[in-house]
């Protein structure tokens, strides 16, 4: 006789509290608005539009608008989604990177709320909507772009961490990070006078455009700082050899979380600048083709650098203004470019410039 093996199914239920909690948010508008809380607008139109193609006309010249709202409220619900989870790794590993990364991206997506409250006009502000629009677009560019170089700034200065005092410290950045959005935030709804961004009659109209190349100069001399310092350099022998880096001591996990979190605050303060400097932030940059524009860039100028992706982003760019006037079909000229950089010029074109100027000096 022959038992077969018993199976068990490990099921995970749903804490209790958690459903109550659930169901409680799901039936509170309801009983809110039993109790005679009316969340409809408050304000009634001078005189009602009857014609409909007004209406479709009004709706057409407020898509831009709808199409920034939502974009802005989906990236403030996914970093209300990411803090959630970045808490909950916090309290499986007690890591500290996720935690601090989570609330600067919460805080930052709640500045992008502000600004978008403030753009419909569902804020009732002291100041002019003429300067308070403009004004909270620049603050909470700027915001975004600081409150990550505060975070990882905070990362490499704590050199433990699993320390025991590590809710401690997430506890004080988070507060200060609030209170550096809520400061924020009360001074540009309470202040009547807010200082003047866009300058119509002068050559640069926008002042805050100049940003972009004030903060570029920063990041570039940080990440030729770090390139040099020690880290950088255990960066390198993880590159190389990750299991002889491991014999030797190195914490390679470790190593590899910090090296893709300054990547990434890397990454996301050129997307702030971006979104500041065109003012819109189209759909269409999350398609992959946009990334991988960026692999080309690098490809061109020489991986392993920082000059070489500056010297590839400036030919990418430059080139596809000038051929794109002439011809329809231009990326096919930079499909050969990159075919004939990766075959015959692998370390790129400032790999070439440097090896040119190398046999120079030997000869």
């Amino acid at each position: 006789m022959s038992l077969a093996p018993s199976t068990t199914l490990n099921i995970t239920k749903i804490p209790q509290k958690w459903v109550i909690a659930l169901i409680a948010i799901c039936i509170l508008p309801y009983l809110l608005n039993v109790f005679g809380v009316d969340f409809s607008t408050s304000k009634n139109l001078s005189a009602p539009i009857e014609n409909v193609s007004e209406i479709d006309g009004m709706f057409y010249k407020l898509s831009g608008a709808f199409s920034h709202t939502l974009l802005e409220w989906s990236a403030f619900c996914t970093a209300l989604f990411t803090v959630i989870l970045a808490f909950v790794h916090f309290g499986i590993k007690k890591d500290l990177t996720t935690p601090i990364i989570g609330m600067a991206l919460f805080f930052a997506g709640c500045m992008d709320a502000f600004h978008t409250l403030a753009a419909d006009r569902l804020i009732e502000a002291v100041a002019d909507n003429r300067n308070l629009i403009p004004f909270t677009w620049a603050i909470c560019r700027l915001f975004n772009a600081l409150i990550m170089i505060a975070g990882v700034g905070l990362l490499l200065m704590n050199k433990n961490e699993r320390s025991s005092g590590s809710t401690k410290f997430v506890i004080g950045v988070s507060v200060g990070f609030g209170f550096a959005a809520y400061s924020i935030i009360n001074y540009c709804a309470t202040s009547e006078l807010l200082p003047q961004t866009m300058f119509p009659e002068s050559i640069i109209t926008r002042p805050f455009d100049v940003l972009p190349l004030i903060v570029f100069i920063i990041a570039f001399a940080a990440a030729q700082w770090i390139a040099n310092s020690s880290f950088g350099s255990t960066l390198v022998a993880v590159r190389d050899n990750e299991d002889r880096a491991a014999y030797l001591g190195y914490d390679v996990a470790s190593i590899k979380r910090r090296s893709f979190t300054i990547s990434a605050v890397f990454a996301g303060l050129a997307g702030a600048l971006w979104a500041h400097h065109m003012s819109y932030v189209s759909p269409e940059l999350l398609h992959w083709s946009f990334s991988g524009q960026f692999i080309i860039m690098t490809w061109l100028g020489g991986v392993g650098t920082l000059i070489g992706p500056l010297i590839g982003g400036a030919l990418l760019i430059g080139l596809a203004d000038i051929l794109s006037s002439y011809m329809r079909n231009w990326l096919v000229i930079f499909g050969v470019l990159y075919i004939v950089v990766v075959l015959w010029a692998p370390q790129g074109l400032w790999g070439l410039i440097t090896g040119y100027a190398a046999r120079r000096k030997g000869q």
